[in-house]
């Protein structure tokens, strides 16, 4: 496996990585912890970056912290704080938690853990890949790109639609659904591949996959917009569909 390196641009958003990027890449060349080039140092500093004595109003502690100190403050009696989402929703019956049986919340749900599944293989691929001035759509800055760039907002924006879809199908009164589903990042059973061409095997097979479930999003789009606001919109395909089909053309035929 060839380790990410501080002298590489890989995990910058263009331009090399300098100290205003914030973003620790640090191979890890003694196996003493304490040394500086051991594991505790890095650790220290990605914990500078955004969770430790360094933070700043945008770090996750001070994120977390304005949270529970809102939640404390709250009155008794209060409305709820946070959207009613299922413990631990899952796609599969057979899983524990919560099974999303909604059928436009399942939809998204799969998709999601179609595109969790395929990051998670991109940003392992990519590593294995060399490092190369030649970058195409399977190369290792390209693969470290998408994951970050596209793939993590998609399944935020995936995420984000799950917390507002019922779990499962909605009262024929008209009622309140009693539990949203919420995001599932499900990965299979199955361990995950990890001999390189296994992994451009799976991700082919992931894309296809991906195509069957965007497609069936996409046939439950009205125009004109249905009035059904569990229905997916054309501003989700623009926003969330669109990009990564777009990205799955480039990627399939180079894997």
């Amino acid at each position: 496996m060839r380790q990410a390196e501080p002298v590489d641009n890989d995990w910058s958003l263009g331009g090399s990585i300098s100290a205003g990027d914030q973003i620790y890449v640090r191979p890890i060349r003694n196996a003493t912890p304490s040394a500086p080039d051991g594991a505790l140092q890095t650790i220290f500093d990605v914990a500078i970056q955004g969770e430790g004595p360094g933070d700043d109003l945008k770090s996750h502690f001070r994120r977390f912290l304005d949270i529970y100190d809102k939640l404390t403050a709250r009155a008794s009696g209060a409305p709820a704080f946070t959207f009613p989402v299922a413990c631990s929703p899952s796609v599969y019956p057979s899983r524990p938690g919560r099974t999303i049986t909604h059928t436009i919340a399942k939809q998204w749900a799969e998709l999601l853990n179609s595109r969790y599944e395929m990051l998670v293989l991109k940003i392992w691929f990519a590593m294995s890949q060399p490092k190369s001035p030649k970058n195409g759509p399977a190369g290792r800055k390209s693969l470290i790109n998408v994951s970050v760039l596209l793939e993590m907002r998609s399944i935020a924006m995936i995420a984000k639609k799950l917390v507002v879809l019922p779990l499962k199908p909605r009262p024929a009164d008209g009622s309140a659904p009693a539990e949203f589903a919420g995001p599932t990042f499900e990965l299979p059973d199955a361990a995950l591949p990890t001999a390189a061409n296994q992994q451009r095997k799976r991700l082919k097979n992931l894309i296809a996959l991906s195509a069957a479930q965007i497609q069936g999003l996409r046939d439950l789009i009205k125009v004109p917009p249905s009035p059904d606001h569990d229905v997916p919109t054309q501003q989700d395909d623009d926003y969330i569909l669109k990009p990564l089909v777009a990205d799955d053309a480039g990627l399939n035929p180079v894997l």
